[in-house]
């Protein structure tokens, strides 16, 4: 008798949570068909769908709104600074509303652009770039393994910080959880301003196993800056033998867009640390000789209000003329 009662009160229970978590996924779902999806399988499958929608239902962190928030005098002073940047709106080939709107901010003009095809020709470039660097170095990866590639990387911030240059480096807590103690402490001991993996947030801590941020990002002096695909280890140099070639691609940059690259690393070392670094860094870009090109950085992110990914490859796609390249 007691089995059964027990029995039926975890019953009614696990389908009492099945519905409140229904009614959140509904509320918060960025799409119709998530708040749908999410719905139909907590109800019909409460067993499979609960656990699993405490490890990748919820939709975003309030941290990050709290960290663009108090960012709001940088975005402020970046929105100034490319208002009086931005070239004439009928020079535009495309409409930029739907653009400005995902970033926050008008598009900049007086900017450089360098496509580098591959791993060689990636890290050249961004190690040269470290090498040069006098004021500080800011440093990003979703992957960094401690092997011939990632020391390459270590050995040059190691470098910078002997020069006297600010350092800030971080990874992923998923993507990087193999990275070495010893790599971490060689910087560490450098001095290089590193996120503490035991009080980072991230599933240690909370269900929260869906939020992993994947962007690769250096900037250097707040002049330079590099984003793409390519993560720090030898597979995307193609020294690994079961991956073969690795094919990816990075952009090196130079005007006026780095500031805003370097305000979406801002956002997530603060929201990692909680230690706010906006007024450690330089927020002065000036234009690149003529020609330059307007420029915009769109972030995205679990603090987005809407799919900013999505919408911006539907609008870029929507505002073709003559070709689309898809890779």
């Amino acid at each position: 008798m007691v089995w059964l009662i027990l029995s039926t009160a975890a019953v009614i229970s696990m389908w009492v949570l099945a519905g409140l978590a229904s009614l959140q996924a509904a509320r918060t779902a960025r799409t119709p068909q998530g708040a749908i999806g999410w719905v139909v399988f907590l109800l019909s499958a409460p067993l499979l769908a609960l656990p699993l929608y405490l490890i990748f239902g919820h939709r975003k962190f309030s941290r990050y709104r709290d960290t663009r928030q108090k960012a709001d005098k940088i975005l402020n002073a970046l929105r100034v600074y490319s208002d009086s940047h931005t070239q004439d709106r009928d020079a535009l080939p495309l409409n930029e509303a739907p653009f400005e709107r995902l970033a926050g901010y008008p598009i900049c003009n007086g900017n450089r652009f360098d496509l580098l095809v591959d791993g060689p020709a990636i890290t050249e470039a961004m190690l040269a770039a470290i090498r040069e660097a006098s004021d500080y170095v800011l440093v990003q990866f979703y992957i960094v393994r401690d092997d011939n590639h990632g020391r390459q990387l270590k050995d040059a911030l190691i470098d910078a910080r002997n020069r006297g240059v600010a350092v800030w480096f971080m990874t992923d807590a998923v993507g990087s959880h193999g990275l070495s103690t010893t790599f971490r402490r060689d910087l560490e001991k450098a001095g290089v301003n590193l996120v503490d993996p035991d009080t980072r947030p991230g599933p240690k801590h909370r269900f929260h196993l869906n939020f992993r941020n994947h962007r690769k990002t250096v900037i250097v002096d707040g002049q330079i800056g590099f984003t793409g695909g390519m993560n720090i280890g030898d597979e995307y140099m193609g020294r690994d033998p079961h991956y073969g070639r690795w094919r990816d691609t990075q952009v090196r940059l130079e005007g006026p867009v780095v500031q805003q690259l370097q305000l979406g690393y801002c956002e997530d070392w603060f929201w990692l640390t909680e230690d706010p670094i906006l007024d450690l860094l330089s927020w002065e870009c000036p234009k690149v000789s003529s020609p330059g090109k307007p420029a915009l950085v769109i972030g995205t992110g679990p603090g987005d209000p809407n799919q900013n990914g999505s919408m911006m490859y539907f609008s870029a796609i929507s505002a073709a003329r003559t070709r689309i390249w898809i890779a």
